[in-house]
């Protein structure tokens, strides 16, 4: 770490070398809310949960390398404001076409949603379920999910 001065200011900078890299580093911008609203959007496009009136709907957006997504106490405000806490897992086997969705603390909704996917667009839909293309992929959904603790499975 080093100080530089440009005129009247002080800026402490640093470099981290390692092999290849070389990583900035400006000491106290890491908790800027810029940054961390950026961390926190791109959690929850991947999470992909809303609440509309009381009804919960988890469409989880795993990025291509990840096979499993754990969520634990994840804030969810229902219409009334109230804040309910769910745990939810996704387990998405691509190379078996399957994906399965374990979820806790649902009960306090209406219903619940799921989008599974992606998988390869359908041809045909040989299990009746009701699909979603868009592009060359198919998202299957699962609708009407009650109870407090469900694990549904999706296989192709």
């Amino acid at each position: 770490m080093r100080t530089k001065s440009f005129g009247s200011r002080r800026i402490t900078v640093g470099v981290h070398s390692e092999g290849r890299r070389e990583i900035m580093e400006n000491p106290g911008d890491e908790g800027n809310l810029v940054q961390e609203a950026e961390i926190l959007k791109a959690f929850s496009i991947v999470a992909g949960v809303r609440c509309e009136g009381r009804r919960l709907t988890l469409m989880p957006r795993l990025p291509w390398l990840w096979d499993t997504m754990e969520c634990v106490d994840w804030p969810v405000t229902d219409a009334d404001g109230r804040t309910h806490r769910i745990r939810f897992t996704v387990r998405h086997e691509r190379w078996l076409r399957r994906c399965t969705v374990e979820l806790e603390g649902i009960g306090r909704f209406e219903g619940t949603d799921i989008r599974f996917g992606p998988f390869p667009r359908l041809q045909n839909n040989p299990k009746g379920y009701e699909t979603e293309l868009i592009g060359n992929a198919s998202w299957i959904w699962v609708r009407g999910i009650k109870g407090d603790k469900r694990t549904i499975t999706v296989e192709l």
